[in-house]
């Protein structure tokens, strides 16, 4: 299935919308920030919570706890915006990066790929393109693509001659 995840500010706390192939509200990503962290919850569009994921930045990384009511994991994020490093703990995926930009694959242990993120489209247009391959992990999917994209990736930069 495939998602489009765009950025989000038209209410306070509201982060990310995430679509369907028809344009319909899938989810929507809201938060709130604490003194160090960020609680953000992904609900239905009709405001049914279904995952919550804290955010806790530090100097040296970025901690995620990515929770349903069944099942939770965890991402750490070592290095820079430049290359950054992902570990995940209490699911068995990896990511695969594009060498620049904002684009790359979620892996499982078996080398299926659970998901691809396509970011061509975020600099022009603002959106993400997820083409989810495993429906039952779809949520946790979208949830680390908003972990992601707040690394703040740092994207080529094109050198024009005028």
């Amino acid at each position: 299935m495939k998602l489009f995840m765009r950025k989000d500010i038209s209410d306070v706390g509201t982060r990310f919308s995430v679509y369907d192939e028809t344009y319909c509200l899938r989810y929507k990503v809201t938060g709130c920030k604490k003194s160090l962290t960020e609680i953000m919850v992904v609900s239905t569009r009709n405001g049914v919570p279904m995952l919550t994921i804290k955010v806790a930045p530090m100097h040296f990384a970025h901690l995620f706890s990515i929770r349903d009511e069944n099942e939770r994991f965890y991402i750490s994020v070592w290095g820079g915006p430049q290359n950054p490093v992902f570990r995940f703990h209490g699911i068995s995926w990896r990511i695969d990066r594009e060498p620049i930009g904002r684009s790359f694959q979620l892996v499982d242990a078996d080398s299926s790929v659970v998901m691809i993120q396509d970011g061509v489209h975020f600099i022009t247009d603002g959106y993400y393109v997820l083409d989810v391959k495993n429906d039952s992990r779809e949520l946790f999917c979208v949830a680390t693509a908003v972990c992601a994209d707040l690394l703040n990736f740092i994207d080529a930069t094109q050198t024009a001659s005028v």
